[in-house]
């Protein structure tokens, strides 16, 4: 099968496999179906964003358990608030695996990742997004 492109909100995008084209087949139907939902948030939209999940894990099975294993990592060797506070370090809230992240943009252009208060509601409805273990 030659690679293929999804249009998506008149944009084209490519897919460079199989499984690729046959997933965002898949992901662009649900989302014409679910009424092209705007935010991650609304009813539809995280119904959406659960699909997408499910099918980064389900479809790359590996890059999930490193994801979930790294961010295992994470929580285990992070410093207390007080200790964060003394070096000067930042902390990130909420971090994306690639997949889920370009799905996201693509479908929800709008939606602001750095925004503090939409990693905040991210993480609370998507633990798998949590970078940070006291939120």
């Amino acid at each position: 099968m030659q690679n293929k492109t999804i249009k998506l909100n008149g944009e084209e995008y490519y897919t460079p496999t199989k499984q690729g084209y046959i997933v965002s087949n898949l992901l662009v139907d649900l989302w014409q179906n679910l009424g092209k939902p705007t935010d991650p948030f609304s009813n539809t939209g995280s119904q959406l964003v659960d699909v997408i999940i499910a099918t980064w894990q389900d479809t790359f099975p590996q890059q999930y358990r490193e994801w979930i294993k790294e961010r295992k990592l994470m929580h285990d060797s992070e410093l207390s608030n007080s200790e964060k506070i003394r070096k000067h370090t930042g902390r990130n809230l909420a971090a994306y695996p690639f997949y889920i992240y370009k799905l996201i943009k693509t479908i929800f252009p709008e939606f602001k990742f750095s925004d503090r208060d939409n990693q905040l509601k991210l993480v609370k409805k998507w633990p798998i997004f949590k970078m940070v273990g006291n939120v």
